[in-house]
């Protein structure tokens, strides 16, 4: 009699759910920004890990997106991190991967997040101006 165990390493499921936290301004620099995800559920294939990239997509002053500020943190074990060193005034394009011994999920959970001083200004009055 043979037995044959055979072991498939399966990437863990995508994450679901992605959110930037609000923060407080005393504990914290303005351009930083809390991003958290909840961690994939799945009891056979968790995430060991998660692969955190992002990508200044949108400077809302007199600015240009090109040569874009962008990074990548690689092997976070926790579900919660600050980007730092952030353009004040902007939008960023934040992605999520989780990752096991059996590779990456296949899909990636991205939002959108802005800096604190961003969300301020859509409370303002808005006023046209030209930059030269």
């Amino acid at each position: 009699m043979f037995v044959v165990v055979v072991v498939v390493f399966v990437g863990p499921l995508p994450i679901t759910t992605i959110r930037s936290l609000p923060s407080d301004r005393s504990l914290m620099p303005l351009a930083q920004s809390t991003v958290q995800w909840d961690p994939p559920s799945s009891v056979f294939c968790p995430a060991d890990e998660y692969l955190v990239e992002y990508q200044l997509t949108n400077i809302d002053q007199c600015a240009t997106t090109s040569d874009s500020p962008q990074g990548v943190y690689d092997r976070i074990t926790d579900t919660e991190i600050s980007l730092m060193g952030l353009v004040p005034h902007s939008t960023y394009r934040v992605t999520v991967t989780a990752i096991n011994g059996g590779g990456a999920a296949e899909n990636a959970l991205s939002t959108d997040i802005q800096t604190e001083e961003a969300r301020k200004k859509k409370n303002l009055v808005s006023i046209a101006y030209q930059c030269t």
